[in-house]
Formats: structure tokens, sequence, C-alpha cells
């Protein structure tokens, strides 16, 4: 019913149906947590009015996340004492180490460790090994666990990142905190929600 939720406990092996583990698959089970935020109950209605209900609540959802988004950063930045600098576009950041040298510009090779977070804290993804194993993220065996590299100005990045990193010479450590404007937006991604900030080291 619409607000129950449930722990799954399932087997790994009867997901696989005798193929092969993916490999850092450790255990018997994968254990899913479930809880049902909403039934929109299909009834009599047409396919049309059906999904014009799902749709109306999917729009609720985004405009509670685009009002919530703006009081999380604040709250984000408050709760860890952060002393950051806010860029005209809406990019916040901190320096906590200063590198050397000239400062990268559109069409050069950026190389760089990250560890990706929200502002609740949850760690996503990290290009270091320590981060993963500190933020308890599944360690996969295929992952090199290196600095990405990319070209400034080039399509696949966000914009905050682009940003961000025009801000930084080599060696340079910082915290950028990305609003949705300058990530995924409004649609999000497979892994990030709509409106939601990202927060990179």
């Amino acid at each position: 019913n619409e607000g129950d939720s449930a722990v799954i406990k399932t087997d790994i092996d009867s997901l696989n149906k005798g193929q092969k583990r993916p490999p850092g698959t450790k255990g018997k089970y994968i254990i899913f947590v479930v809880k049902v935020e909403k039934v929109i109950a299909k009834g009599n209605l047409s396919q049309e009015v059906f999904m014009g209900r799902c749709n109306a609540y999917q729009h609720t959802l985004a405009e509670l996340a685009k009002k919530q988004e703006p009081i999380k950063i604040q709250k984000y930045i408050a709760d860890n004492n952060l002393k950051v600098t806010k860029t005209d576009s809406g990019l916040y950041y901190t320096i906590a180490t200063n590198g050397v040298g000239i400062k990268p510009v559109s069409g050069d090779t950026v190389v760089v460790n990250y560890t990706l977070r929200y502002t609740n804290g949850k760690a996503v993804e990290t290009s270091v090994k320590a981060d993963a194993i500190k933020y308890k993220l599944p360690i996969n065996p295929m992952n090199p666990y290196k600095p990405i590299r990319f070209a400034l100005g080039t399509k696949g990045m966000i914009k905050g990142w682009d940003q961000g990193l025009r801000l930084l010479n080599k060696g340079s450590k910082a915290l950028f905190i990305i609003p949705s404007s300058l990530a995924y937006g409004e649609q999000g991604n497979q892994q990030v929600q709509p409106f939601t900030t990202l927060v990179f080291d």
C-alpha cells in the first residue's frame, strides 16, 4: 500500500540465472530497500487521463525539489561551516590548496581526481580508491581508480565542472557545490534526480 516499505533479500545466483557473477560481487544476497511513495490508480481511466495524472504528480515532485534546492545548498554550507565564493553563474566553491602555474582555458586538457557526493553527504562515485573505501562505496576491480582527463569546453561535461576547473591551476584542491542549473537540471540523468545539487572534491 501507499506508504509501505519493505526489505527484499534476493539470492544473487538466482538473478544471474546460471551466468557468471559480476566481478567483485561478494556474499550470497542482494538486498533491496523499497518504499511505495505514491499509488496512482488506473481504474477505468483512459490512458490519456491516467498519464496526465502521472505527469501531474511528477511535475509536483519536480516543483518541490526546485524550491528545496537553494535551501539544501545553504544548509550544507552552514552545517559544514564552509567559507565559499559564489560565481555569477551560481557555482559555489572553496579552494583548500592553491596550486601553481597557469589556469586552464578552453581546449586545454585537464587531468582530475574527484569524489562526487550529494548535499546529504552520500557519496556516489570517485576516482580515488581511498575515498571509495572511506565512503564505503562498492570496490569495482575493473575500476583503475585514476584521474579522468578531458578537454575543457567540450560537450559531455557539466557546466559547473567546466567553469570550476578554469578557476584552478595544477595541484589545486577545491570543493565545488554545483547547483542543478549547472549540472543535470530539471531532467536529471540515470543516476541523478531532477534539481539535484552535486558536491565535488
